[in-house]
């Protein structure tokens, strides 16, 4: 009987265990955003902040199907669509929805539409398409690509107008 005992309160002693380890681990996963540096600081103020810092190299973006994960420079919750500003001011131009899963629209408000084409770029900076605008509103099937992240660049007579980061999802 001693040992029957014995071997529960084992059994019980090491579920017990695994189960605060676990508990502890759970509770201790953390998805805030960090960043290394060897200097900087955050200001915050009412519904604002800034922060900045010193000591960082950008060295490698890496990502999947549901991740991404870049090394070095600060990362934001924010999320850049607009590499490049519109060189035209007063050119209209919009983008949308991005990210994407299935259709990509191109919205030019001119009057010179068909001075326009659209091209699309990989990571590797290798044009995967090229359209010209034939009416103000142009739609891209993002359909045939897989998820990642593309550049897309608005040129007007052979000069570069704007260029935006797509990520397809």
């Amino acid at each position: 009987m001693r040992g029957f005992i014995k071997k529960t309160s084992m059994k019980t002693l090491t579920l017990l265990s695994v189960f605060i380890f676990s508990l502890i681990t759970a509770i201790c996963q953390n998805t805030d955003l960090e960043v290394i540096s060897t200097g900087g600081d955050d200001f915050k103020k009412s519904n604002s902040s800034i922060s900045w810092t010193i000591g960082e190299i950008a060295t490698e973006t890496f990502s999947d199907t549901n991740n991404i994960l870049t090394q070095g420079f600060q990362q934001s919750k924010l999320t850049v669509i607009s590499i490049k500003e519109n060189k035209i001011s007063e050119l209209d131009i919009k983008v949308y929805p991005n990210p994407t899963k299935d259709l990509l629209s191109i919205e030019i408000d001119s009057e010179e539409i068909n001075d326009f084409q659209i091209m699309l770029f990989d990571l590797n900076g290798k044009k995967i398409s090229q359209t010209k605008m034939t009416e103000k509103k142009k739609n891209i099937s993002m359909n045939i690509y897989p998820t990642s992240t593309y550049i897309l660049k608005i040129i007007k007579k052979e000069k570069e107008i704007s260029s935006y980061k797509i990520i397809k999802q």
